[in-house]
């Protein structure tokens, strides 16, 4: 199990409910925060009389609770169903600045994925910032002081959740370029191939800790609380000076063979000798030039100085150029994923500030270039803008953090349903498959008939 606590261990170890999806029914509840039975029931195709097992299940452990009955309509009056009180999950995130980790930003939510009390920050110091056990030590002694809070009184924290720049495989934060934590003066190139986030923490605070990376966790969110009718959908987030992906497909979460999926920023936009040169060590991505960084790079100024004043043609060009490479890597993801949606977080500076000279310059750029750059179907793709401020998405950012701990949740139901393999690890023959031989024709038609392609 990922979240070993008592509340999950009688929710997994008890004998599943015949043929029902208690998995299923897990997310409905978290798509939709208040929902009745014979909604989960026409939602998920089962009998009301399934669904009514499985939620007596999770209002037996304390997971659910029920509201007074509401007549809409003639007949048996609707009981709403949601989450507990009685429970919540802590999110942490990690936030990097110049390619090291540099502050926390911490909230506390229930199982809607809703704030309990204001987020909390703080500031990493050097140390931490530069050795993997300090900067354990100081996540730990941060996870502590939100635990103490007094609007977690009357709650019982489930698990922790730390979403990281970088990928992430089983709890592994992998030490590579892009992340920044293995470059520079940093020490955690000495330190191996990458830092156990979830098994450091887990033995320092003594509470099950999920980690993953931090645009992946965006994804898990919006699959969870999203509302979103989607099923297959891609959440692209334009940081400071990175971008990323969390790519959902039938419904899950897909993170790849390595956990590597959605490293949206090294898509390749410009391959001239010339072209930009990224955090990654290649030229020509994504992220070398649609970012606030890059843009300052560009301009030699603040993107809020150079879009405040009276924009000339270099600012212009430069505002343009930046919307069209993320436009062409849209587009690539498109070609290649064919999902029904993507949701774009982008920085709020692009709105806040001269939006008619700036910003509108570069979400134009975006929109052209993704007609020009996506075949005939992907004009089917809607793409969803959404503008945050640095700090606003920083406590998205915490949220969907303390969103792996419910996510880990499902996970462990779906493994004990036999709905879905262990996470980060690959699917190990059955005894059968081993003992026996496969004929070389079957094996060549396994080849070349429609066999799995690894996508969930």
């Amino acid at each position: 199990m990922i979240i070993e606590h008592q509340v999950v261990r009688n929710l997994v170890r008890t004998s599943p409910v015949a043929g029902s999806s208690l998995a299923g029914v897990l997310r409905q509840i978290a798509r939709c925060r208040r929902v009745a039975r014979r909604d989960i029931a026409r939602a998920l195709e089962l009998s009301p009389a399934t669904v009514s097992k499985a939620v007596a299940r999770l209002q037996d452990i304390g997971l659910v609770r029920s509201e007074p009955p509401r007549s809409e309509r003639p007949g048996r009056p609707a009981v709403p169903l949601l989450w507990s009180d009685d429970y919540a999950c802590l999110g942490v995130s990690v936030i990097d600045r110049n390619g090291l980790p540099s502050r926390l930003v911490g909230v506390a939510t229930g199982l809607d994925g809703r704030a309990v009390g204001p987020a909390v920050r703080h500031r990493l110091d050097d140390g931490a910032r530069r050795d993997g056990k300090q900067l354990l030590a100081q996540i730990s002694t941060f996870i502590d002081s939100l635990t103490s809070r007094a609007d977690l009184a009357q709650r019982e924290v489930l698990g922790v959740g730390v979403q990281v720049g970088g990928p992430v495989q089983d709890g592994v934060v992998r030490l590579s370029p892009n992340s920044g934590w293995a470059t520079g003066e940093s020490l955690w190139r000495a330190q191996g191939r990458g830092l156990d986030v979830r098994q450091g923490l887990q033995r320092m605070i003594r509470r099950p800790v999920a980690v993953d990376n931090n645009v992946t966790a965006l994804a898990v969110y919006e699959s969870l609380y999203g509302g979103t009718s989607a099923s297959n959908f891609v959440v692209v987030a334009v940081f400071y000076d990175r971008v990323g992906a969390g790519i959902v497909l039938n419904g899950r979460v897909w993170r790849g063979h390595t956990s590597m999926a959605g490293e949206a920023g090294h898509i390749r936009v410009h391959s001239e000798r010339t072209a930009r040169e990224c955090h990654s060590g290649h030229r020509g991505c994504v992220e070398a030039y649609s970012t606030p960084a890059s843009i300052m790079s560009e301009l030699g100024e603040l993107p809020e100085t150079a879009i405040s004043r009276i924009m000339g043609e270099e600012e212009r060009e430069a505002f343009s150029a930046a919307g069209e490479a993320l436009g062409y890597g849209l587009a690539s993801i498109i070609n290649w994923l064919n999902p029904e949606k993507i949701i774009l977080y982008l920085p709020e500076l692009l709105r806040s500030y001269a939006w008619d000279k700036a910003g509108r310059s570069y979400i134009d750029a975006m929109r052209n270039a993704v007609r020009k750059g996506s075949l005939p179907d992907g004009a089917d793709t809607v793409i969803e803008e959404q503008f945050f401020s640095a700090d606003h998405m920083e406590e998205i950012c915490a949220r969907a953090a303390a969103g792996l701990v419910l996510e880990a949740i499902v996970q462990d139901v779906e493994l004990q349903e036999g709905h879905a393999e262990e996470p980060d690890r690959r699917r190990r023959p059955r005894r059968r498959d081993r003992d026996q031989p496969q004929e070389q024709g079957s094996q060549d038609s396994s080849r070349t008939s429609g066999g799995t392609t690894g996508v969930p």
